[in-house]
């Protein structure tokens, strides 16, 4: 049997979004066969929005690939994780979506909730911010660039080798690439209130340095590539200097890219990254 658990975004719900936007779904499913796998399972997105699989705006559907499988469940069973992101390519009006799964030895789906209860998006024009226009990025620092989430989306066509996405509502299923893309998932909080917790600063540096070591072409996204991984960047190039203040780093960063620090940033890095010796 399977068994939708959660969705995101869920059902029903109501949002607005920009157009050219990546809309991540999300469907988290229980089986309680332990032999079954990922692949035997059929799990999508049902909805009318237009992106660049869809121009004429028809219900559709979207395949959803596996990001996650958890076993050893308290009943035996396990949970398999799908999903996927779309670029919103058309506004001015109300959309709508759902999910629906099913095991692949049947034909019956399983829907996210009743017939009609749906989650809605209203896709709103781009604004004048650059990072609602399509993919766009900066280069920072060594391999280290830093950009908006749509860029990650088509990392295989920037020339990336890896990704750092350290958006919590936004997800990309890495086997969907057409070559291989080192893949890295942070999930931080979007708004400036909210601090990024000190083993969250510790692991993407740790990551960031083992990518650059390796020479791999880096891009640290989020929805806009402004706040929590421009945060993030600033944490790398303040460890990589041991004699810069937190000041210099921002603006080291700043003058690349237009960024703004989460809420205690400097005092975690100075206190996770003593400095040697200050100018």
């Amino acid at each position: 049997m399977v068994v939708i658990v959660s969705t995101e975004p869920p059902i029903p719900s109501w949002q607005d979004m920009f157009m050219l936007e990546a809309m991540t779904f999300k469907v988290r499913v229980v089986v309680d066969n332990p032999e079954t796998s990922g692949d035997d399972i059929c799990a999508q997105a049902w909805t009318n929005l237009y992106h660049r699989g869809n121009p004429s705006g028809e219900w559709h559907a979207i395949p959803l690939g596996i990001l996650e499988s958890i076993t050893n469940l308290d009943n035996g069973g396990k949970m398999f994780v799908f999903c996927d992101s779309v670029i919103l390519t058309s506004y001015g009006e109300e959309y709508r979506f759902t999910f629906r799964v099913r095991s692949k030895q049947s034909e019956t789906w399983i829907w996210a909730n009743d017939f009609m209860v749906d989650g809605l998006v209203k896709i709103i024009p781009p604004s004048d911010e650059k990072w609602t226009k399509g993919p766009e990025f900066s280069h920072i620092y060594q391999n280290i660039k830093l950009g908006n989430f749509m860029a990650s989306s088509v990392a295989d066509q920037l020339g990336f080798d890896a990704i750092l996405n350290v958006a919590d509502n936004l997800d990309l299923v890495p086997s969907k690439f057409s070559r291989e893309i080192i893949y890295k998932k942070i999930p931080m909080k979007n708004g400036a209130g909210n601090k990024i917790s000190d083993h969250m600063i510790l692991e993407a540096v740790s990551w960031l340095d083992e990518q650059d070591a390796l020479n791999k072409n880096t891009i640290v996204s989020c929805r806009a590539g402004i706040g929590r991984a421009g945060s993030t960047v600033v944490a790398y190039v303040f460890y990589k200097n041991p004699t810069w203040s937190f000041e210099q780093c921002y603006k080291f960063v700043f003058e690349k890219r237009f960024i703004y620090p989460h809420s205690g940033l400097e005092e975690t890095l100075n206190k996770l990254y003593p400095r040697e010796t200050l100018d």
